[in-house]
């Protein structure tokens, strides 16, 4: 059968726009860059994008980062290595690297040189500084605003904070008083210790303060859960084996504060009983704060606790006294 001019243009109409479309394709591969894994040295693989380089280029980056003290948050980071240019547009003038906590991407320059006579070094590991503190608890802030709990903890960012001293978190007026800012370069200043300070000289890394980050790195810090059991369910509720007899209308336990950070507490009361939560310092007896019991015998409180390495915590009956179930939690 023959093919009319109106078939022939028809053909070379859609093959002119298959030929667009693959040209499209092509277009947005090469600018989505190179997609590429990289095995690490303890046995896990970092994902990385490098437009303007190739797997080669990108290595020494990734070995870089790699000997950075780590824990298994490296394998969450995505990772960009980009041009000078390009990273000036993601980041900032004159900026080699950058961070975003809500994707866990840290954008690097792939050129390097000196920035102010920060070496590439300095700036990548601050970075990662905040991705690792974007990755462990915080206090009473989020970690990556005041730093991991150990370093925080020893810094008196709590104190400091109240006192006007420090601003957890401000990006402004008050960036080099943010104790977020200073963990990221004293984790610099871990990694390599010509790292220039220009933060408020309050948090200049001592050794001890680098030890703090270290272990926070090494061995988060996890939160824990007590269970205070006072009395026992009568009826067909199961016996608890370490149970204390009920003989006072007023119970009280010590409980450890090693980190600066919330302490939180549910009590149930058993048989109906109703108790009031009271947080005291166990030292001078202040009151630190304290809540009534609500319907069902149920009660709760959070303390932001600052500063106290232990606090006293009351279960004060109010009428009765059958017993009841709390749980603890602290950083």
């Amino acid at each position: 059968m023959a093919i009319t001019g109106k078939q022939t243009r028809y053909l070379l109409a859609v093959v002119l726009l298959a030929f667009l479309l693959d040209l499209v394709g092509a277009s947005r591969s090469s600018a989505a860059g190179n997609e590429l894994l990289f095995r690490l040295a303890d046995g896990s693989a970092l994902h990385v994008t490098a437009a303007a380089f190739d797997r080669e280029q990108v290595a020494p980056t990734v070995a870089m980062i790699d000997s950075f003290p780590h824990g298994s948050e490296l394998t969450n980071l995505d990772l960009e290595v980009g041009r000078s240019v390009e990273v000036e547009n993601r980041c900032g003038e004159e900026t080699m690297a950058c961070y975003d906590p809500r994707a866990e991407e840290m954008v690097v320059d792939g050129e390097p040189g000196l920035v102010e006579a920060e070496p590439l070094i300095s700036v990548v590991a601050h970075e990662y500084g905040h991705h690792i503190a974007n990755n462990r608890e915080g206090g009473i802030w989020p970690a990556f605003d005041q730093g991991t709990l150990r370093w925080s903890t020893y810094e008196q960012v709590c104190e400091r904070t109240r006192k006007g001293l420090l601003y957890p978190g401000n990006e402004g007026s008050h960036y080099w008083e943010n104790p977020g800012e200073a963990f990221a370069q004293s984790y610099a200043t871990l990694v390599e210790p010509a790292t220039p300070w220009p933060y408020t000289p309050l948090l200049a890394p001592d050794p001890t303060a680098l030890r703090k980050i270290r272990e926070d790195v090494r061995d988060p810090v996890r939160p824990r859960m007590s269970i205070w059991q006072v009395g026992s369910p009568k009826d067909d509720g199961p016996a608890i084996a370490d149970a204390l007899p009920v003989d006072d209308a007023s119970f009280h336990r010590v409980v450890a504060m090693p980190y600066d950070g919330r302490i939180g507490i549910r009590l149930q009361g058993l048989e109906a009983g109703r108790y009031r939560i009271i947080v005291s310092d166990p030292s001078t007896g202040e009151v630190l704060t304290e809540a009534p019991p609500t319907s069902g015998g149920k009660t709760s409180v959070v303390y932001a606790d600052c500063g106290h390495r232990a606090v006293e915590v009351t279960a004060e009956a109010i009428g009765t006294s059958p017993g009841f179930r709390a749980e603890i939690s602290t950083p």
